[in-house]
């Protein structure tokens, strides 16, 4: 983790630096905000809010961002969008685990006030969410054979959706350990070893294939509820 909080201490301060006051807020999410990073493969994600989006910013904030060795991913609002909740339910959810203590904020101006986010804005952005993720879910089964990129994605895609049902259940979980963990728990289904897909699939041991099956087995799961 001390390799991923160096980059996030110094992208933050670089943010602060070329953006100035057009910087109204800068949020580290998804695993690097609980310190359960995955070398070699979890990005830094970053909610930005800008006084005004532009074009010239936006090359600002690319350019900052590529500098680093570990892939930042971006999600940039205005601050009239911000206010105004027109956020996407990744956002949501974020500012959810904000407002209950399990994230921290890395940076906000003192005159830009936080949305309030309840459960119900949380079920009205995760449930219609969960319906679209699991329809691009079932188009993996229609090739003949996937690509080792598409059964990465097949991976990711079995997160999200975990991910999805537990916050629409009430929890809040953070990162893969947490999602993969407590999916296990909370419903009886067999527990995915993530890391050592993750080891199988950086190595390209064929034995990351094994996600297919599992995602089978989950897709009906799933349906079964839903």
């Amino acid at each position: 983790m001390n390799s991923y909080q160096n980059v996030i201490d110094r992208y933050v301060k670089n943010m602060k630096e070329e953006l100035k006051e057009e910087l109204e807020l800068l949020l580290i999410i998804g695993s690097s905000s609980s310190s359960k990073v995955i070398p070699g493969w979890s990005d830094i994600d970053v909610i930005l809010v800008v006084s005004e989006y532009n074009f010239d910013l936006v090359e600002k904030i690319k350019e900052i961002s590529n500098s680093y060795e570990v892939k930042i991913g971006t999600t940039i609002y205005s601050k009239r969008e911000f206010i105004e909740k027109n956020i996407d339910p990744k956002t949501y959810y974020h500012l959810y685990l904000l407002q209950s203590g399990k994230i921290q904020l890395q940076y906000k101006k003192s005159d830009i006030e936080l949305p309030n986010i309840t459960y119900d804005d949380i079920y009205a952005t995760h449930y219609p969410y969960l319906l679209w993720r699991l329809h691009i879910y079932k188009r993996n089964f229609l090739y003949n054979e996937l690509t080792k990129e598409q059964i990465k994605g097949l991976y990711k895609t079995t997160y999200l959706i975990m991910k999805a049902i537990l916050i629409i259940d009430k929890e809040l979980p953070r990162n893969y350990e947490e999602v993969f963990k407590l999916f296990s728990e909370k419903y009886h289904f067999d527990y995915y070893n993530y890391e050592e897909f993750i080891n199988n699939y950086q190595k390209d041991n064929e034995a990351y294939k094994n996600i297919i099956e599992y995602a089978k087995r989950f897709l009906l799961f799933v349906m079964e509820r839903y």
